[in-house]
């Protein structure tokens, strides 16, 4: 799966989380920490 599918299946724009990160401004959570807050929540 590429980054873009994945921003895209969380709900995130890929174009801004790219420009987040390349920015260096962190405002959003990173992939990994969407991933695993959205595994939390199935699992509640």
């Amino acid at each position: 799966m590429t980054v873009n599918q994945t921003a895209k299946k969380l709900g995130v724009r890929f174009y801004d989380y790219v420009y987040d990160r390349v920015a260096g401004r962190f405002v959003l959570l990173s992939l990994a920490d969407l991933i695993t807050q959205k595994a939390q929540a199935m699992q509640a």
